[in-house]
């Protein structure tokens, strides 16, 4: 038998099978092209890039080692509180990141709630503010990995401490 001479349904089945597996190997590759793609976009000039707001530490500027903080950061309108897995946090080094909305400039400002205690018995909430807000351009952060420091005063301090203390959120923007 002649290699051209086989069965016709044969032939067919084989050249359906080639281009079934031809077709299989262009999807994979155009799903594993469109993954990368996906996950990393290219950059231009315009691309705005996924940035998030880490809390770094939160200082005192007096003795509140008895105190517990609670923080809410306030990006562009949109609230985040820290900590996030529990209630209150004490005053010193942390590690809190949030995913912060795609922009071009971001407006940053925090409220602080203090619970202040010198025995469980008697404890006293006290609020720290400050009306300012950061502004911190996309272009800096790409130029400057660098820390910021937001000052906040507490107010109604509870009679147990003579005068008001100052809290300090440290956080950087990456």
């Amino acid at each position: 038998m002649s290699k051209g001479s086989g069965d016709p349904q044969i032939r067919v089945a084989k050249i359906s099978a080639f281009q079934a597996v031809i077709v299989a190997l262009i999807t994979a590759i155009a799903g594993i092209v469109a993954g990368y793609y996906a996950r990393n976009p290219p950059i231009t000039g315009n691309t705005l890039r996924q940035r998030w707001l880490y809390i770094e530490e939160i200082r005192a500027e007096k003795d509140l080692s008895h105190a517990r903080v609670r923080l809410t950061a306030s990006v562009n309108g949109v609230e985040f509180s820290f900590p996030t897995k529990a209630l209150w946090a004490d005053i010193g080094k942390h590690t809190g990141s949030f995913p912060l909305p795609l922009a071009s400039e971001y407006n940053i400002s925090f409220r602080a709630f203090v619970l202040m205690h010198s025995d469980p018995s008697e404890n006293a909430l006290v609020e720290g503010e400050n009306q300012t807000v950061d502004k911190i351009l996309e272009s800096e952060i790409a130029a400057n990995q660098r820390q910021y420091t937001y000052p906040l005063t507490l107010r109604n301090t509870p009679n147990m401490y003579s005068v008001a203390a100052d809290l300090f959120v440290v956080y950087s923007v990456h």
